[in-house]
């Protein structure tokens, strides 16, 4: 019986591993977020809403620049 309980315990989980993995992703994300943004607010004591405003678009200024960095070398590569 154990067995067969542990066995619909890792179906569930290999079934549900997408979700898990995004609320995962989702919780690092909002306590990043929230880190920086409690430091801008403390530190410059900006409001929390524009502290956010731009730790979002610093981050995906970050992203962007990082991915257009990576962008040309990985299709360089891919033509060969």
């Amino acid at each position: 019986m154990a067995l067969f309980v542990a066995a619909l315990v890792v179906l569930f989980i290999l079934k549900v591993i997408d979700v898990l993995l995004l609320v995962f992703l989702a919780i690092l994300l909002a306590v990043y977020l929230s880190a920086i943004t409690d430091w801008l607010e403390k530190r410059f004591g900006m409001r929390r809403w524009l502290g956010l405003t731009l730790t979002v678009l610093a981050t995906v200024a970050g992203v962007a620049s990082v991915a257009a960095l990576l962008a040309p070398p990985v299709i360089e590569q891919t033509r060969a």
